[in-house]
């Protein structure tokens, strides 16, 4: 069932952008992560449709300290102000970054995918 999430969801309070094709970057808030997708709280009068093709960008709390975070997904599903974003490819390293990188001062591990990440491009974990 691809509208349904693998992995725990881990809470987070993140700000995040979201880009679509043909639309202005919307800023939101991540408010949980899993290993294949995202809950995301969004201004209610942003038009949004399910099965859109999105890449978020998460921002690190301390934006100073961290590369921000490109993922591609599509909107699953979609509620007044709420979006469930299904990743196009598992990360099951997401959750730990995201928490290693609230958690902790100084650099993060955490890379921005060089490439266009809507090629299925795969995350690996080293």
């Amino acid at each position: 069932n691809m509208n349904h999430r693998e992995g725990e969801r881990s809470p987070t309070d993140l700000p995040v952008t979201i880009y679509g094709l043909n639309r202005d970057p919307i800023h939101a808030r991540l408010l949980d992560v899993s290993m294949s997708g995202a809950g995301i709280e969004y201004p209610d009068w942003v038009d949004i449709h399910p099965m859109e093709t999105v890449e978020l960008l998460i921002n690190s709390p301390r934006s100073m300290d961290l590369e921000p975070l490109r993922i591609a997904g599509f909107v699953a599903r979609r509620s007044s102000g709420w979006m469930g974003v299904m990743f196009m490819s598992e990360a099951p390293w997401l959750p730990r970054r995201l928490r290693e990188a609230v958690g902790r001062p100084g650099r993060s591990s955490i890379r921005i995918a060089r490439e266009p990440v809507l090629s299925g491009l795969s995350f690996s974990d080293s």
